[in-house]
């Protein structure tokens, strides 16, 4: 999917890519309000031993049909009265855009909550191969334009849906429950708190779309959200991780050495996020050059300061892990809210100032907001063996490389950019050393393993 970008660029215009922007980030703030975020409760409660996991996933699916009902409801009185015209013209791609994405988030967390990893990572493949197909069909063949670009998405995520349904049995799974069980209760308490979670989070991740459409055009909207597609390389890595690490974080935190246990994983995470930001910022202009068509190229520009973003996003997603592991939601909602008021008032200001990289720059200071806080009540539950001071000084080369990158465009730039990463790979030499250790040991006690057969 990610190196579907170039054709996007070469078929879409800058309008028509903001365009369908507005309509998936719309789709991502329903998803968690309507849902009430019932898909983390089920994986969550699935894990929990005692639970019934047929009855987590039936009280997840009565969730999810009530909110699509809602939904259509409610598109339904847009269409009558003319309210919104956007969602007017893509009415009928939402409603199934929202149905298709809230079925799959609800399988895929109720394949991790009953350690299906497997059928998790083939749906996962089942759902991009797909999307790339019609994708590929869609606009480059039938050259159906923007509709084949909502087509193939809502395809894509059917077919991994129907794998779901036989491999998993889902039709097995549904069983009738009480509307106020002590389940479903337990569920919505849980996952209630993770709605302002989500907005806040949705807030800190799209909230700038619209002000940069509102000030700036759609036009301008269509070449920012693009230069997200970048930074999308380093969530490949985060969201391999994080499936593998929210499980790890419920079953291994009450063991006796789990806070050498977190303090490691904490440490090997942020430095592979430090060193793949820094690469990136370094190689960026020709990622564009190959990713980005013709107006696109431009997206470049945002991309360095959306990265730091992105390493700070990495690194709350991983602390929050202990707060999934204790049930408290709440400090979620608490840091997340602060994050989302403050890109609120800087994304006002600075895109007003700066035009649109301020939404970007508002973006990165949120998020450092969140990881400070999530970090200060981290202490509360476990305490981290962290050298903080090092790593502040590793995000500081991080905003200089990109400060560098955006506003120096001779050749001296990747002289400076090598001098700051080889700063990076002195601070964290040993950690860098640790694990390349450690890999050389794994990979010959699997070659050992393999002499013997």
């Amino acid at each position: 999917t990610f190196l579907l970008v170039p054709l996007y660029t070469s078929v879409l215009s800058t309008a028509e890519y903001g365009s369908y922007d507005i309509v998936i980030i719309t789709i991502n703030l329903l998803l968690p309000i309507l849902t009430i975020n019932i898909s983390e409760s089920v994986m969550r409660f699935s894990l929990e031993k005692g639970n019934n996991p047929k009855e987590t996933f039936s009280i997840g699916l009565k969730v999810i049909v009530r909110a699509w009902i809602i939904l259509a409801l409610a598109i339904a009185i847009n269409n009558t009265f003319n309210i919104i015209d956007i969602i007017k013209t893509y009415s009928l791609y939402m409603l199934l855009l929202f149905l298709a994405t809230s079925l799959y988030q609800l399988c895929s967390q109720f394949a991790r909550g009953t350690d299906k990893i497997v059928e998790l990572s083939i749906a996962g493949v089942i759902n991009s191969f797909i999307m790339v197909l019609f994708n590929v069909l869609f606009l480059l063949y039938f050259k159906l334009g923007i509709a084949g670009f909502f087509m193939a998405r809502i395809l894509s995520y059917f077919f991994a849906i129907i794998y779901y349904f036989f491999k998993l049995k889902i039709y097995k799974q549904i069983v009738r429950t009480k509307p106020l069980n002590h389940l479903s209760k337990s569920m919505t308490d849980y996952s209630r708190p993770l709605i302002l979670n989500s907005i806040s989070w949705w807030i800190n991740t799209a909230f700038d779309r619209y002000i940069v459409t509102w000030m700036c055009g759609v036009a301008v909207n269509g070449v920012y959200s693009i230069a997200y597609k970048i930074p999308s390389i380093v969530e490949v890595f985060q969201s391999i991780f994080l499936q593998a690490w929210q499980i790890s974080a419920v079953k291994s935190f009450n063991d006796k050495d789990n806070e050498v246990f977190f303090s490691r994983i904490y440490t090997t995470y942020n430095l592979l996020m430090v060193l793949l930001c820094s690469i990136i910022i370094i190689m960026v202009k020709f990622i564009a050059g190959i990713m980005f068509a013709y107006e696109f190229y431009e997206a470049w520009l945002f991309v360095p300061i959306l990265l730091i973003a992105n390493v700070f996003g990495a690194m709350s997603g991983l602390i929050g892990g202990v707060f999934s592991a204790v049930k408290d939601t709440k400090i979620y909602s608490y840091s997340t809210m602060i994050g989302a008021f403050v890109n609120i008032v800087l994304n006002i200001i600075l895109i007003k100032f700066v035009g649109a990289i301020g939404a970007a720059i508002a973006t990165a200071i949120s998020y450092f907001v969140v990881w400070v806080i999530r970090m200060v009540n981290a202490k509360k539950y476990i305490t981290l063996k962290l050298n903080i001071k090092r790593d502040l000084v590793v995000y500081i080369i991080l905003v200089l490389q990109a400060v560098l990158m955006i506003n120096i465009t001779s050749i001296k730039v990747y002289i400076l950019q090598l001098i700051l990463f080889i700063s990076i790979i002195f601070l964290y030499y040993k950690e860098i050393s640790g694990l390349l250790k450690g890999l050389w040991r794994y990979a010959c006690t699997k070659l050992t393993m393999l002499g013997g057969k």
